[in-house]
């Protein structure tokens, strides 16, 4: 069982004490004692069901996460030293577990506050509360049957409500309000998360769009006749990706190192036919001079698009990152094949299992990812290179902003044929040529300089 600690040492707990009859004595008081004594009551009171396993406490308080594992009290700490024995004794004992959390990263606050949209969705996340739509090859919409699996969610939803209240009931008055409190908050949050999803795809407004490849008929000199909506990939002036040549690069003294606060999440591996793309949802923040990005995916590319002087890389990987007004920036980061790179091993026996599924035309293969630590995503760079470009796919949407490092990390031959085995045989070398500049300056950033 597993306790999500929430506002610790600010918050008033007079109700959760009376509900495990015990009061501190002291005012400034340890709030894990409070939660400690609360799970283990209510395991033993209100369920029968006494805690088999470690209790995981996540704290945002950092004195009481350093004083629980000490055995020294100093004259500071006597008015709560009985509470902080009683926090020693089960972490000795290992029956309690103490990990620190952010305040602002606290789950609970998706149920009792006013957030805002990144946040709320980086909650919402946590929670693992996503769409069981299944997306189409090539299409750009869902199949019916789709829609009617997500209008399904929405009636099993309601009636897990009907069935967890009428369960609660049965329970002590005060534990079943807190019980039914919550079911019923992440039950409208699963109705409203899925409810605008089916809004979506029974408005009408997603429109079927042909597939591209790279090569033949559809290949990328051919993109812009595909569909009108694909016409920027032919008329479009700040097309991506681009040749970078490092003499002609402009230092720019205001840019700024690009902050990343990436953090561990369920992930889906996902093959599009024409590339591996990898699906977070929300894996964390990107700020790039003042402005905070969302990371939502990454996908691969091999070999790479840009080049440098050039040269091109064995394979390129997109970081993509989505602000709240709609725009994007993209972190790509080259490689060339050497040693193993640490990160693809770490989901590489699920890129095998990508390749091995067999779908119908109408399908797409995904295979899910479990806590993928992006935080190993986060290596920090003194240079890269920034100009404003587009998606290298289909539409080829225009005034992206690309960061480009050009530090060459290292990736082994099997890796790279892990990437294309899943895709189809049009797409194996799923990279778009360079395009020209037109004018465009490319900036550079170089922290020893």
């Amino acid at each position: 069982m597993t306790w999500i600690q929430y506002g610790m040492g600010d918050v008033e707990y007079s109700q959760l004490y009376v509900a495990v009859t015990w009061r501190p004595l002291a005012v400034e008081r340890l709030s894990s004692v409070g939660a400690m004594r609360y799970v283990t009551f209510v395991g033993i009171r209100d369920f029968s069901a006494p805690l088999s396993s470690s209790l995981v406490l996540w704290c945002d308080n950092l004195s009481s996460f350093s004083l629980a594992p000490n055995p020294v009290f100093h004259s500071h700490s006597k008015h709560i030293e009985v509470d902080c024995h009683f926090v020693q004794e089960k972490v000795v004992a290992k029956k309690l577990i103490l990990k620190y959390i952010p305040t602002n990263d606290q789950i609970a606050e998706v149920f009792t506050k006013a957030l805002s949209t990144s946040k709320f969705q980086l909650l919402k996340n946590k929670l693992m509360i996503h769409s069981p739509l299944i997306r189409l090859k090539g299409d750009d919409k869902y199949s019916k049957a789709s829609v009617a699996t997500a209008v399904e969610l929405n009636h099993l939803t309601i009636n897990s409500v009907r069935v967890s209240l009428r369960t609660n009931s049965e329970l002590a008055p005060a534990m079943a309000a807190r019980v039914a409190f919550f079911v019923v908050a992440t039950a409208l949050l699963l109705i409203h998360t899925n409810a605008v999803e089916v809004s979506e795809l029974t408005s009408g407004e997603r429109q079927e769009t042909p597939g591209f490849s790279y090569t033949g008929d559809i290949g990328p000199s051919k993109w812009g006749s595909l569909n009108p909506h694909y016409a920027t990939c032919s008329t479009g002036k700040l097309q991506s990706p681009i040749n970078i040549v490092t003499n002609n690069a402009v230092l720019n003294a205001k840019l700024k190192p690009l902050k990343r606060e990436y953090h561990i999440v369920n992930a889906t591996l996902v093959n599009s036919g024409y590339s591996i793309e990898m699906k977070f949802g929300n894996a964390g923040q990107l700020t790039a001079n003042g402005k905070i990005y969302t990371f939502q995916q990454l996908h691969w590319h091999t070999p790479s698009e840009h080049t440098i002087d050039g040269v091109s890389a064995d394979a390129e990987i997109h970081l993509v990152h989505k602000a709240n007004d709609g725009s994007l920036t993209v972190i790509a980061m080259l490689y060339k094949i050497g040693d193993a790179d640490p990160i693809i091993a770490r989901f590489e026996n699920q890129l095998h299992e990508l390749a091995e599924e067999n779908c119908k035309d109408n399908e797409v293969a995904q295979v899910a990812v479990e806590n993928f630590d992006a935080w190993k995503l986060r290596r920090n760079t003194r240079k890269y290179y920034r100009y404003v470009g587009s998606l290298t796919t289909p539409p080829c949407s225009e005034n992206v902003i690309w960061n480009v490092f050009p530090k060459i990390r290292s990736i082994s031959k099997a890796q790279i044929e892990a990437l294309k085995a899943p895709l189809q045989p049009t797409c194996k070398n799923n990279s778009r040529l360079v395009q020209p500049l037109n004018g465009r300056i490319v900036e550079l950033y170089d922290e020893l300089n």
